[in-house]
């Protein structure tokens, strides 16, 4: 198989993609909130039902910590779409899918990929997202590939 796809990338574009790399990363923020958030009452409700028992700190300090990593990754992710919507212009794209190699060409950029460098595939809100261990490596949009190609890069990455 050789075949070539042309799309133009944008800014929203780019933000659609990080906000899918995003989701990838964090998984279930409003279920790390919920615990941190039943954890932090537990240990109100502990602190003061017996002040010399020492869970109640520990449910403080866990609930706390549940409850500040997603609002950490929040504003990360913010920035991080702020700053790619600024920096990344609008240009045009070509995919090339080959037997042995994945190539992503840009005015800015030029990589090639072998398909035994990626280790998994996950498909997100209109992307088909590679990666290479936990790095990112392609984000394709699904637009621009038919059902047989997403297949075959499903196919070429077993993992």
């Amino acid at each position: 198989m050789n075949e070539t796809f042309e799309y133009e990338w944008t800014p929203k574009l780019g933000k659609a993609s990080l906000d899918a790399y995003f989701r990838t990363l964090e998984g279930r923020p409003w279920l790390m909130l919920a615990g941190g958030l039943f954890s932090f009452s537990a240990g109100f409700y502990f602190l003061f039902a017996d002040p010399e028992e020492p869970w109640g700190v520990v449910c403080i300090i866990f609930g706390t910590v549940f409850i500040l990593r997603p609002v950490k990754m929040f504003f990360y992710k913010k920035r991080l779409c702020k700053d790619s919507v600024r920096l990344a212009p609008t240009s045009k794209v070509a995919v090339v899918i080959t037997e042995d190699h994945l190539a992503i060409t840009s005015s800015e950029s030029n990589r090639t990929i072998k398909w035994d460098s990626f280790t998994k595939t996950k498909l997100i809100d209109g992307f088909l997202m590679c990666f290479s261990g936990k790095i990112l490596a392609a984000s394709i949009p699904l637009s621009i590939l038919d059902e047989k190609h997403i297949e075959y890069i499903k196919k070429k990455i077993p993992r």
